[in-house]
Formats: structure tokens, sequence, C-alpha cells
């Protein structure tokens, strides 16, 4: 028999004067009054108790690993091919990753686009994978309305079955970054924050037991470097932004009078009364307050925490006092691991930023991508019975 005590099963010894105890942090903890003299188990601390294992599908000891990874394609892998190729396998190879959730992955057809997401699992032995199987597509803001809002794009979703555990697992890609940062605003937030959540109430919909991908939303539980990289954004949007705004209104002043477009423009308009052009950036200075900042990163994790999921955090979120971030724009946490709470009953869960790009290179890890991914380091899911642990 063993107990569940300070968060996994101990196995129970016995001294030589019938005392007994399990080892924690190499010391032996007494436990001898949760019984009875007669060795019955006291009904206080009946829930402490593992009765009688039961055998989960795939069995006692299986893994299942999955890396999250937006693999930023479009840069890290058509601009050094080679480079990505090595490092990419090194990411699989050492990490042996099982299941790997990739966000901007390579286009290949006109029906994908740069926010695409894909799913890979490694081939069996005859070469034909069996232990995931496809689920569906959910394609996000397929309403024609996205043209009303510049910097927004089709986002997706994808969601995949493990067969062996029995678990469904959803891969997706929120809006936000670099386009939708020039636009948000503290006028038209809501609207893009509305998308925002779009493809996430899509996805729980349909209630996968574990949800990861990127997020675009900053996200840790140590208070101090989450207010860090909310700071981070607000100088962003503050200053740095408008900066930006500024440089893309000389660019296009520059470009457009230099283009036929333009003349045919200015003769239409010589003529006629322009009512209004759209779409139209009609102010290249943008505000966006401290609490809009945390409401479109927070609200992803509100929605999920009311659903019923927790959050698995990262071993390795923290480098000293900073952030180990996963990605370079802003040097932030936007990939991140989500779960079922019923599922930590019967499973353990890891995650782990993948530290083994190198340093950043034009602005990309390891000259390879500007996200890190986010993946389970090996260890053995395995089934609880007891749902209540001692404090």
């Amino acid at each position: 028999m063993n107990i569940f005590l300070y968060n996994r099963y101990r196995k129970i010894y016995k001294t030589n004067i019938s005392l007994l105890y399990v080892i924690y942090k190499k010391q032996k903890v007494y436990i001898t009054d949760y019984f009875k003299k007669n060795g019955v188990i006291k009904k206080v601390h009946k829930h402490l108790i593992e009765q009688k294992s039961k055998k989960i599908v795939g069995g006692a000891g299986d893994t299942l690993k999955i890396g999250s990874f937006n693999v930023y394609a479009w840069k890290g892998y058509y601009a050094n091919r080679e480079n990505f190729k090595n490092k990419f396998n090194a990411l699989i190879k050492g990490s042996g990753i099982e299941l790997l959730l990739t966000q901007e992955d390579e286009i290949e057809n006109s029906d994908d686009t740069t926010e695409s997401v894909k799913a890979y699992s490694l081939k069996d032995r005859d070469g034909i994978p069996t232990r995931f199987t496809f689920d569906m597509c959910i394609n996000s803001h397929n309403d024609g309305q996205l043209s009303f809002y510049r910097g927004v794009t089709p986002r997706n979703a994808i969601i995949i079955k493990d067969t062996k555990f029995g678990i469904s697992i959803a891969n997706l890609h929120l809006e936000g970054g670099r386009f939708i940062d020039l636009e948000l605003d503290d006028q038209t937030f809501q609207n893009y924050l509305d998308i925002k959540l779009g493809l996430l109430r899509e996805v729980l919909v349909f209630n996968p037991d574990i949800v990861m991908g990127d997020f675009n939303s900053v996200y840790c539980t140590y208070e101090d470097l989450l207010n860090s990289m909310y700071d981070a954004q607000n100088l962003y949007y503050d200053a740095k932004r408008n900066d930006d705004l500024k440089a893309i209104k000389t660019e296009d002043e520059n470009r457009g009078y230099t283009t036929n477009l333009l003349k045919q423009y200015l003769y239409l308009q010589s003529d006629l009364h322009l009512i209004k052009r759209c779409a139209d950036r009609t102010s290249y200075e943008k505000r966006l307050s401290l609490d809009n900042i945390i409401s479109w990163n927070s609200q992803p994790f509100t929605l999920l925490t009311k659903a019923g999921y927790v959050y698995i955090e990262p071993i390795n979120i923290k480098q000293g006092k900073k952030i180990n971030p996963t990605n370079f724009k802003g040097e932030n946490v936007i990939d991140h691991a989500w779960v079922k709470e019923t599922l930590l009953g019967k499973y353990d869960f890891r995650t782990e930023i993948y530290d083994g790009f190198g340093p950043a290179v034009y602005d990309l890890y390891g000259n390879m991508s500007d996200h890190k991914p986010l993946h389970q380091p090996k260890r053995k899911m395995r089934q609880k019975i007891i749902y209540l642990l001692l404090k």
C-alpha cells in the first residue's frame, strides 16, 4: 500500500518498532498516526491512501510527449533552410517529441495562410502512424468581415486525438502580434479582443483535454514577472509603437505619390466628392491604456479557467530573477499549455521552454525562429486514484 503525500505516491516503510514512515526530501516522515492500532486507516485520512490501482488506456508508465512550436517558417525556414533543418532535427531527436504542434508553418497551397497550424507525429515502425488521429480543424472569422479590421487575418486551430491515452489535444494560434499591435487603441480595443477570443471560444465548445499553442498573450504565475511583462508592453504601446506608426505614414506617403494608382485616385477626387475611404488609418498616434493591455493578455486565460482548465507552467520559466521568454518580440512568454483540471487526477504534467537553438541572431533564436518551443520533458503520465492532497 502507498500513501499520496506531498503531491506524489510514496512507499510506506515500517521500523523495527512498527512505526510507519515515508521518505520526503531525504527525511523520514512518520505517518503511524494515520492508522488505528489494528492497521485500519483512520476515517479522517482515508482520502490520502491509494487503494487499488486502476488500469488506464495505454498502461501505467506510458508517456505522451508533446511539443508546441511557432516555427515562423516564412523567415527562419525559407531564409536559412540548412540551419533550420539541423536545429529542428536536434529539437525532435533530443526532446523525444511524439506529437508536434506547429503555428506559422510552411505554406503549401493557396488555402494556407501564415497563421496556419499543423500537427505531426513520428512514424511507427511500419511507416504508418496510428497513435494520433485527426479530429477536426476550426477556422475562425470566415464571415467576410475581416477586411474592416486592419491587421486581422483568419486564425486556425486543429484538434488531435491520442488513441493510447484517449485524450484530445487542441493546437491554436490566437490573434495578436506585430500587425495587430499597430492597430490596438482604446476606441477599437473591444472589437479586436472579441475577434481574438472568437477562436478560443470555438475551440472550447469541443472541450479538448489539452489546449496548447501561441496565445499571443503573456502569462505566468509569478506576479512580479507578469507585471513586468505588462509594464514592458505599456512602454511599447505608449512610445515605440507610435514611432513605428509615424514611420509607416512616411512610407505610405513616399510610396503613394509615385504610383499610377494614386494619380488616378487624385484625378477622381478632383472631380468628385470623396465621402470616405476604407481602410483608412486616420491617426498615426494611438493610445492603449494599461487596463486594456492587461485585459488583452488575460482574457484568454480567464476563459480557460472558467472552463475548468489549469495552467501547466514551464519548470524553467524563470532565469534567475528574470523571465525566460518564448518570444523574441517583447522578450515575453506567450506560448502556453493548459489542461483539464480533471486530468490532474490521472496524469502528471510537466512543461519546459526549449533553449537549444542558441542566442538570438537577426531577431531569431539561433537564426531559427522568433519563438522557442514549449515541450514536455520525459516523464511518466500515470493514474492517480485519490483526489485530495495533504497540504
